[in-house]
């Protein structure tokens, strides 16, 4: 009967540092660095003083009234909208809450893909393969580079 209850306490032990050590390793492997912040744009210094424009100002009720001109993105790279993502891709995309049309994929982003999926797999996702979750979720910090 002693064994019995040794045995057991000894395989409860057993159990409780097997479960300890999946629950570091998904830890680790799920752990998103907050060293930059997901999807912002990076932050561009600018050298150039305000100083006044010497081109006279609109005066024509149009240009009164229309709206401002936006900024071109100047983050480096290729846009998403102009990749031929397939329908299993796109439907990934939007349910992480992604913009298709927004997202540039840059040379950061891409050696970041690569380190983390290995090179095979990141080239059957270029030929059209829809990452499964694990692998999104190795993905995702990547987002923040």
């Amino acid at each position: 009967m002693k064994k019995f209850i040794i045995g057991g306490l000894i395989g409860m032990l057993v159990a409780l540092v097997m479960v300890v050590v999946v629950w570091l390793f998904l830890q680790d492997f799920f752990l998103v660095k907050q060293s930059a912040p997901v999807l912002e744009p990076p932050a561009t210094t600018s050298t150039e003083t305000s100083a006044p424009s010497s081109s006279p100002a609109p005066t024509s009720a149009a240009a009164d009234t229309a709206t401002p001109a936006v900024e071109p993105d100047t983050t480096p790279g290729v846009p998403a909208a102009d990749l031929p993502l397939s329908e299993g891709q796109r439907a990934l995309a939007e349910s992480l809450g992604l913009d298709v049309d927004q997202i540039v994929i840059s040379e950061e982003l891409v050696t970041c893909a690569r380190e983390k999926l290995g090179e095979s797999r990141y080239q059957q996702i270029l030929a059209g393969d829809t990452p499964n979750f694990l692998e999104t979720a190795k993905l995702l910090p990547c987002l923040g580079q």
